[in-house]
């Protein structure tokens, strides 16, 4: 839904950098120069709060796009980003990129419904921050990632209890000791210590 047509990138100067697993894309103050859309990999979007504590924005995966916000209002950066996995990431300088999109109402739609789609998210994480409980917590994460096609089967929840931790702002103690506690109510299963929602 979020990507843009990597052959008209391709047409617009665009190029292709590799980054290493570990490797920052940019940084929290950095003015922003490109735009991004994933190829190969992934990317997490983070900041770490005034206790240096880490808390996950987003995870993206090929084809999807990140850091447009500060993008097109010219403000640094207010988070980090850093490559997962081994990554190829498409970039288009920021003059080039505004330039595509004066040029193509297409593309210009495909941004505001894409800005729309991650204002709907950020309201969902606001709701996942604010619960009262860390099992209300897990379970409204759980269901954010819940694909819609596949609803009457339990799904693999394809995080870490680490990430759980970083997405939710709990401590991993507290994401096990949940599940555990959501397991026993048969609110999600653990089989072999994978979690199914």
């Amino acid at each position: 839904m979020n990507s843009i047509n990597a052959i008209l990138l391709d047409t617009n100067c665009a190029t292709i950098k590799s980054y290493k697993k570990g490797e920052l894309i940019f940084v929290e103050g950095n003015i922003p120069r490109f735009y991004y859309q994933i190829a190969k990999g992934k990317v997490k979007v983070f900041c770490i709060n005034a206790d240096c504590k880490e808390l996950t924005l987003g995870i993206f995966n090929p084809g999807e796009s990140f850091g447009e916000p500060p993008l097109f209002l010219n403000y640094p950066y207010p988070s980090c980003a850093i490559a997962t996995e081994n990554c190829e990431i498409i970039r288009i300088s920021k003059e080039k990129f505004l330039e595509l999109l004066d040029k193509n109402s297409l593309m210009a739609h495909h941004f505001i419904r894409l800005f729309a789609a991650r204002l709907y998210e950020k309201t969902i994480n606001s709701q996942i921050l604010h619960s009262r409980t860390p099992e209300e917590k897990i379970l409204m994460l759980f269901k954010k990632h819940q694909k819609l096609e596949t609803c009457e089967t339990k799904q693999i929840i394809p995080f870490t209890r680490q990430q759980i931790a970083n997405m939710t702002g709990l401590r991993v103690e507290t994401v096990i000791r949940a599940i555990n506690k959501l397991s026993k109510l048969n609110k999600l299963e653990i089989i072999d210590h994978k979690v199914y929602f």
